[in-house]
């Protein structure tokens, strides 16, 4: 993440950035909102909508001139594919708007319509729409920036008090579609929801049959006045997500230095053992990882995928041994530029040229993969001022995390989760790659048996 909410000693909470400093106060000379249109939609739906079959008519009332300059592009900028985010040429994560003066309430209305082709059992060219409105409340404040995305309002003693006392909703207004298996809405998420409905159609083809066609939200959103440079969401999700490339499964620039950035090659079949593991062993919140008594500091490296990955390295290391290994975390190639994306989404992609000092502690897959092995936990190291330092096997530092010091102590955080969630979804997030592997691993084999 490259910005979060620090919770302080007096119960107070702070929005940080990359360098875990707090934001700045520095605002902007005129009164803006951030508008910031979220549709969320059922897991079944997500991989069988598309953006380019998604359209979006926003409105306002009370003189707002509420649409981006330009058109509204629909994408799906955040690692879950089940946030479709309207945006303009731009931006990627909303669009920001001038507010006339003088402006404290008004209406948004979203209409969300798209075509749906799994619906072809009714009528192939049927849409269904999603109908939002949204009730808006500015507060007075010093500060002259909203914005929709709730992840920017203050935090803390002082704003939580003022909603219970008067009732504000607390969350970002996100527009649900075809939520049937999911949980209510309207319960746990602190959203003023007044009302969700079904919408339905006749024809004449039909006669009194009433078929869906979508449904109707309607909600209140009190938006608290902020500083613009602690509105951070304007600008974030700048970068495309994995799901939004095209995979290469052929690469021609910077192989000598993909080669170059591993001391040892690591056996396909024993990186594919590694993920079926990940996969058939749950590691999440409900698994038996997390349960008391048996959640410790460092449990995650037991998890039988880090083991196998772990007694591999160790048996086959060309490096000095100078820490014993704890984890691994994959890097593959998406495209054929200088870039590996990291197995887990949320850490950030790097260039290739970065990892050859890394050498001693990676190992080559193929001609798109790379894994490198991390020290156990043993070896990190915490401090007040540095935060915890990890390292990777061969000695050398990985990286630091402005985490409190119980969450590594307790075993809640812990870097080995992460390199379990990277091989668990590494088929899923690197088809190319992860082809690449099984056909590698079904060669090595014919070669031994042969």
């Amino acid at each position: 993440m490259k910005h979060a909410t620090v919770v302080q000693a007096d119960g107070s909470a702070v929005i940080v950035g990359p360098d875990l400093k707090p934001l700045g106060n520095a605002d902007i000379d005129r009164r803006v909102l951030h508008v910031l249109p979220k549709l969320f939609v059922a897991k079944h739906l997500a991989r069988k909508i598309k953006v380019t079959d998604i359209d979006l008519q926003i409105t306002a009332t009370a003189g707002v001139e509420i649409a981006p300059a330009g058109e509204i592009v629909i994408r799906q900028p955040y690692p879950n594919t089940r946030y479709f985010v309207a945006g303009s040429e731009q931006s990627r994560n909303g669009w920001v708007i001038n507010l006339p003066d003088g402006v404290t309430e008004f209406d948004i209305v979203m209409s969300w319509s798209f075509a749906h082709p799994w619906r072809w059992w009714i009528y192939q060219e049927d849409e269904l729409e999603v109908q939002h409105l949204i009730h808006v409340k500015l507060l007075a404040g010093e500060f002259r920036t909203y914005t929709m995305d709730s992840n920017c309002w203050p935090r803390g003693p002082g704003w939580q008090d003022e909603r219970e006392l008067t009732g504000k909703a607390g969350r970002t207004a996100i527009t649900l579609m075809g939520h049937p298996t999911d949980e209510d809405p309207r319960e746990k998420t602190h959203r003023e929801i007044v009302k969700i409905t079904d919408l339905v159609f006749t024809t004449p083809e039909t006669g009194a049959d009433e078929f869906y066609a979508g449904h109707y939200m309607e909600e209140n959103l009190t938006i608290p006045p902020i500083a613009y440079e602690q509105a951070w969401s304007i600008n974030a999700h700048s970068e495309e997500q994995l799901h939004e490339v095209k995979q290469a499964n052929q690469f021609s620039k910077f192989q000598e230095q993909h080669r170059s950035n591993g001391s040892i090659e690591l056996p396909a079949s024993v990186f594919l053992d590694a993920i079926q593991l990940a996969e058939s062993v749950p590691f999440d919140r409900d698994s038996d990882f997390f349960k008391p008594g048996i959640m410790r500091r460092g449990i995650f490296e037991s998890h039988p995928a880090l083991e196998l990955l772990n007694k591999w390295f160790e048996e086959n290391r060309v490096d000095g041994k100078a820490m014993k290994c704890g984890h691994a975390l994959p890097w593959a190639r998406v495209r054929d530029d200088g870039q590996y994306w990291c197995g887990y989404h949320e850490i950030p992609n790097e260039r290739i040229q970065n990892f050859a000092t890394w050498a001693p502690a990676t190992a080559v897959l193929g001609e798109s993969t790379i894994v490198t092995f991390c020290a156990s936990h043993e070896h990190s190291v915490y401090s007040d001022a540095m935060g915890l330092e990890n390292f990777l096997a061969d000695g050398q530092p990985l990286n630091q995390v402005g985490i409190p010091q119980e969450q590594f102590e307790s075993g809640e955080y812990d870097e080995a989760w992460y390199s379990l969630s990277a091989l668990a979804s590494f088929p899923h997030r690197f088809p190319a790659a992860y082809a690449e592997i099984q056909a590698l691993a079904s060669e090595q084999n014919s070669i031994e048996k042969g």
